[in-house]
């Protein structure tokens, strides 16, 4: 046997490989849910967005107050629905209800509903 010669044997090398293969098998758990998370904020900004963007529409428009609606909306491949309800609360008040649903990366049913009053002279 050899002494002076340089390298790594095979004990060394099968060692390497099973400790990095038990990083490896150790991390990807982290890194699925990483992503599964980073995926369903995106979905819950686009959500928000939505419904913000339809309470303002609510809020400028000047049609009757006693109304409501749905729509769907496909935003990176994603759908989306968006429902909403406006109705008078009290005098010159009207209140309005925006929600729009979509299923997150693990299939379960997402929601975000704004709600917000205002004043009609």
């Amino acid at each position: 046997m050899m002494r002076d010669e340089r390298g790594f044997t095979l004990v060394e090398t099968i060692t390497a490989m099973l400790i990095f293969s038990l990083l490896l098998v150790t991390a990807l758990p982290v890194v699925v849910e990483a992503n599964h998370q980073l995926i369903s904020g995106a979905r819950q900004m686009d959500a928000m967005g939505m419904a913000e963007s339809k309470m303002e529409e609510i809020q400028r428009s000047t049609l009757q107050v006693d109304r409501s609606g749905n729509e769907n909306k496909k935003k990176d491949g994603t759908s989306y629905r968006l429902r909403w309800h406006t109705e008078s609360i009290g005098q010159n008040l009207s209140g309005s209800e925006v929600k729009v649903g979509w299923k997150d990366s693990w299939g379960k049913r997402r929601d975000i509903t704004l709600k917000s009053v205002r004043y009609l002279p």
